[in-house]
């Protein structure tokens, strides 16, 4: 016997609103995939495919937690991460990496700085969506 596995819906303590994820990455077809299962799992998913069309999005609207590539042309990961945290303090814990390359020494330190989570490309909906929530539990503890 086969079983599917259904969307966790999003914690309880956002039912006044569907958690905000900022989804960030070069890759149109993944932006778009990413945002629409976050959709499906109750979340309310924004794309961007550029460093400064995130950073413009973030200016207006408030997410609760960033998803983001390292590697993209242009602004990376990392400035991303810089220039969004200086704006907006608190997703400096709420951003998730994703990349499909192996990580240097350099991305390692950034990543202990920040005790960011990192995935590796590809990776599963599940995992996104599981470290998504852990990231929202988080968040609501320490509230």
């Amino acid at each position: 016997m086969t079983t599917c596995s259904a969307p966790v819906a999003p914690d309880t303590a956002y039912a006044s609103h569907a958690p905000r994820v900022l989804v960030l990455d070069d890759n149109t077809m993944l932006t778009q995939m990413l945002g629409s299962m976050l959709d499906i799992y109750g979340y309310q998913a924004a794309t961007a495919n550029a460093g400064e069309e995130a950073l413009e999005l973030l200016a207006f609207e408030r997410f609760d937690v960033v998803v983001s590539d390292l590697r993209m042309p242009g602004m990376d990961g990392q400035e991303f991460y810089r220039r969004a945290v200086a704006d907006h303090p608190e997703l400096a814990h709420r951003m998730v990496f994703l990349t499909g390359f192996s990580v240097g020494h350099g991305t390692r330190q950034f990543l202990d700085a920040t005790a960011c989570p990192l995935l590796t490309k590809p990776c599963s909906l599940q995992s996104v969506q599981e470290i998504i929530a852990g990231l929202l539990l988080d968040q609501r503890g320490a509230s």
